[in-house]
Parts: C-alpha cells; sequence; structure tokens
C-alpha cells in the first residue's frame, strides 16, 4: 500500500491523462512511496519450468505437487500453498493431472491468466478492444482459451467464457511486473502498483521480489509533482522502448526523452563517421563534418553491428571478445544500445576472466557506462534485469565492478 503521507492516487478514468500517482509532500531521493504485496503471482506465458507456487526456478524433480503433478520447490512442497490451491483442486476436479514434461509446458501459458480470473474482480486496465487479433491475442485464443474453456464446475458448466480469458490475459499484458532474479522467473500484478505511470526520466524505480513491489524515488521530489516509473528498459533506445509500449500497453510515450532525438546526448542508435575522428552521424548528416552519408550504407554498417553484437553476447573467448568490441566501437558510438549489451557482456566476462579484468577495454566498458548511467540519470537500482531486453548477462556484476572502479 501507499506509505501514508508520502504518496496517494489521483485522476480517474475518465481523465484524458487517466488515473495517476502524486507526492503528498516534498520527497528527498530513496523515499519509499510503496510496498505492496501481489494480486497475482505466477509463471510467464513464455516461462521455462518453475515453481508453479512462488515461481522459484529451483525446483525439486522428484516430489512435484501431489494432487496435479505441477513443478514445486523444496519450500513449497513442505509449505502452504495458498497461490497454488484454488486452480490444483479445480485441475483434480477436472482430471487434469500432468505427468508429462509436454503436459505441463502446454499449461504453463494458462496459469497465471487463470489465477487473474480466479482471484476476482479488479479495476485494471484490459485494452480488450485494441488488443483483439493482434499477434499477443491470436496467440491466446490459440493456446490459452481452449485449455481454459475445458474447465467445468461441479455442475458441469463451463466457468470461464472466452471474454472473461482475453479480459484476463488483457489485463495481465498490461499491468503485470517483470520478476527475475537468481532464483525466481515469473510475473506479478500489483492493484496500486499499477497506478504509476511511464516516464522514460522516471523520479522513481522499483523493486520486485516474489514477496511484493517497494517503489522508491530516485531523485528529489516536489510536493504534487506526479511519480512516475520506467515501464521498459532505461538503458534501451527509443524505437525499441516505443514498439514495446504500443504493442502491450497499447500507447505511444511523449516524455521528454521519448521527444528529444538524442535521448538527453546519448545517441543510443547513431553510427560514427568514417569521415572524421569524433563526428555522430544522425539521418544521414554528421553532427561535426556536416558531411552527408549513404543511406544504404549506413543500413548496411547497422545489420553489421547488429550481427556482431548478437555474436559477441554469447562469446567467451578472450581475444575473439575484445577484437570483436574494439571492431564495434569503430561503427557505434560509445552510447549506442548494441555497444552497451557488448559492455555488460564484456564487464560481467572480467568478473571470472583475471587475464581480462584489467585491460584497457574493460576500464573503458566501465567508464562509459558510468557516463551513461550520469548522462540519464539512472542509479544503479534502476538497472535490472528488464532494462536492456535480450541481453543475457547479470546486470549486478557490472554494477559491483562500477562501484570498485569508482572508489578506486
Amino acid at each position: 500500500m501507499f506509505i501514508t503521507g508520502k504518496a496517494a492516487p489521483a485522476g480517474s478514468k475518465e481523465d484524458e491523462c487517466g488515473r495517476y500517482v502524486v507526492a503528498l509532500e516534498d520527497l528527498p531521493e530513496e523515499t519509499e512511496v510503496l510496498r505492496e504485496s501481489p494480486f497475482v503471482l505466477g509463471p510467464k506465458q513464455s516461462s521455462v519450468a518453475v515453481c508453479i507456487e512462488c515461481c522459484s526456478t529451483q525446483l525439486a524433480n522428484k516430489n512435484p505437487c501431489e494432487g496435479c503433478q505441477l513443478p514445486l520447490c523444496l519450500k513449497c512442497i513442505e509449505g502452504k500453498r495458498s497461490r497454488h490451491q484454488p486452480e490444483c483442486q479445480l485441475f483434480i476436479s477436472n482430471g487434469k493431472i500432468f505427468r508429462e514434461e509436454s503436459a505441463v509446458n502446454n499449461v504453463y501459458p494458462c496459469i497465471t491468466v487463470l489465477r487473474m480470473m480466479l482471484a476476482g474482480e479488479h479495476s485494471l486496465e484490459t485494452h480488450t478492444k485494441a488488443r483483439e487479433d493482434t499477434p499477443v491475442w491470436v496467440y491466446n485464443e490459440k493456446t490459452v482459451v481452449p485449455f481454459i474453456t475445458t474447465l467445468r464446475d461441479e455442475n458441469g458448466k463451463q466457468i470461464f467464457s472466452q471474454e472473461d480469458i482475453h479480459t484476463a490475459t488483457g489485463a495481465l499484458d498490461t499491468n503485470s511486473f517483470h520478476l527475475q532474479d537468481e532464483s525466481t522467473l515469473g510475473r506479478a500484478v500489483f492493484r496500486m502498483a499499477s497506478l504509476f505511470n511511464n516516464s522514460c526520466l522516471p523520479n522513481c524505480y522499483r523493486e520486485v521480489t516474489s514477496e511484493g513491489i517497494s517503489i522508491r524515488t530516485s531523485r528529489d521530489v516536489k510536493k504534487g509533482e506526479e511519480l512516475t516509473i520506467c515501464y521498459t528498459g532505461l538503458l534501451t533506445p527509443n524505437h525499441i522502448r516505443q514498439a514495446v509500449f504500443v504493442q502491450t500497453k497499447h500507447f505511444q510515450c511523449k516524455c521528454l526523452r521519448c521527444l528529444d532525438e538524442s535521448e538527453g546526448g546519448s545517441y543510443p542508435t547513431a553510427l560514427t563517421c568514417s569521415l572524421c575522428s569524433d563526428g555522430i552521424v544522425v539521418e544521414q548528416t554528421c553532427q561535426g563534418c556536416q558531411e552527408s552519408h549513404d543511406k544504404d550504407r549506413i543500413e548496411q554498417i547497422s545489420t553489421l553491428a547488429d550481427t556482431l553484437a548478437s555474436r559477441l553476447v554469447k562469446e567467451h573467448e578472450c581475444s575473439m571478445l575484445n577484437a570483436g568490441f574494439s571492431k564495434l566501437k569503430r561503427m557505434l558510438t560509445k552510447h549506442h544500445y548494441l555497444l552497451v549489451k557488448v559492455k555488460l557482456h564484456l564487464i560481467e566476462h572480467a568478473e571470472t576472466c583475471e587475464q581480462c579484468r584489467e585491460n584497457e577495454n574493460i576500464i573503458q566498458c566501465i567508464t562509459e557506462m558510468k557516463a551513461l548511467t550520469s548522462l540519464l540519470n539512472i542509479k544503479p537500482q534502476n538497472i535490472n534485469l528488464e532494462i536492456l531486453r535480450d541481453n543475457h548477462s547479470n546486470l549486478s556484476s557490472w554494477k559491483t565492478l562500477l562501484q570498485e572502479k569508482v572508489k578506486k
């Protein structure tokens, strides 16, 4: 719930800007404004096998749920299963037991949707109409609807309709928070946290665990100022953020960062100029020497950089990593999002490679990452596993190294 005297909801669904959250007093940086337990928590639709109760990835393979046979972790085998119990009873009464791995995989996309409906009434945004016939709607229509509509009550009546299911999937996709750490993978919905609007220059950050969510200010906030979080990754570029907003949240962000072509001077999609030493190419023109660049050539370099970066984030051989990084930084500006992905991977690699730890490339990566987070006013605690999509590195590793280097 909202911390008394710190923040409160404002507005209404009927207002143009909808509901939002405001500060009730001047708030110093790191002030907690909300702490809330999940309304619904469960596996992601694309999830690997996790504990059906707490979403732990540490499974007890030989000890599934004694009722429906879905996976559990050791802790949940011995403890209460308040999240899983209602659906388990429903599965058993409908004769649905999941002994085979394929059966488990097929039901995972349905679990959290089912929990959303079993949880009862809510006032969450669903965007049901806007979602019709979109790829995610079609996926749910083909994967989730056929299974859940087979469930019957004690009188043999269908419990959930197609409309119920699409409303639930809409509420989930619009409002859920990604949950991931070293041993947990899932998604959670919070009634009050869902009221926070998006900004790509947010004044708050959140920490999500299976126990709940905590939202704190990331800078000083004035009384009456709207409190915001970023729905996507703070290190992702505008075109990726906007695609996520449009496809999953059904809005286009018009915050100051999204309206700024340079994104605060970070230029996360710009190439370096091949004609001058430090020019940045924006819309085919170098901002330094003003020379024009061929559009086809720009697209060719961008494709090459994407391919190289995708390969490097999976590479662990030192010479290949360093050679690839050196090649990439000749093509891309220092804060280009593809180069950032490789920097994070390089810094993580250096944690376990003494040979690379003092390498000049690693030192450069750390220095430039510090500059980028400062430029965009990103606090270390804002950087989490959903900030840079498709990045397989554990971002806590570079934060640790960054702090060590700064102290020196």
